[in-house]
């Protein structure tokens, strides 16, 4: 994986309210409750870059009604003509991660996640979801099609 993760747990492990779980490759059944479990419990999603610019967690925090805290030091947000990302997630660069408690509290106190929350819904359904992705993209050829 990318050295982001690691400075992800390295700078929130041990702080309050933030859970990691290494993965057992060997019993998935077990990572996978585990992952779920810490996501029913939880408001914001931990979505780390990958091998790639790309953290698929975004979307499975999307999907679960989660606020994904989108961590890469290069983003890539799909259907950026449609979605207003950072209305639907917190956009974190590797330098920021210390930042994170502070941004979560503050949106929580102030009662802005909820907005995050609806937003969040609009777009899982409208843009990420399987029919959501179809018909997005079905829009952006139709519009490439009437440009030519």
């Amino acid at each position: 994986t990318n050295e982001i993760r690691d400075r992800m747990i390295k700078e929130l492990g041990g702080i309050e309210g933030y859970a990691f779980h290494e993965c057992d490759t060997n019993d998935l059944q077990d990572t996978t409750a585990v992952f779920r479990s810490y996501m029913n419990d939880s408001v914001f999603a931990l979505c780390p870059r990958g091998y790639g610019n790309v953290s698929y967690r975004m979307y499975e925090a999307l999907q679960m009604g989660r606020i994904p805290v989108y961590i890469s030091d290069s983003f890539w947000l799909p259907f950026q003509e449609f979605i207003d990302w950072e209305r639907a997630a917190l956009l974190i660069s590797p330098d920021e991660i210390h930042t994170i408690p502070d941004r979560i509290d503050e949106l929580l106190q102030s009662e802005k996640y909820l907005d995050y929350l609806s937003y969040g819904r609009h777009v899982y359904e409208n843009h990420t979801s399987w029919d959501g992705c179809l018909k997005t993209i079905a829009r952006i050829i139709q519009y490439d099609d009437h440009k030519e």
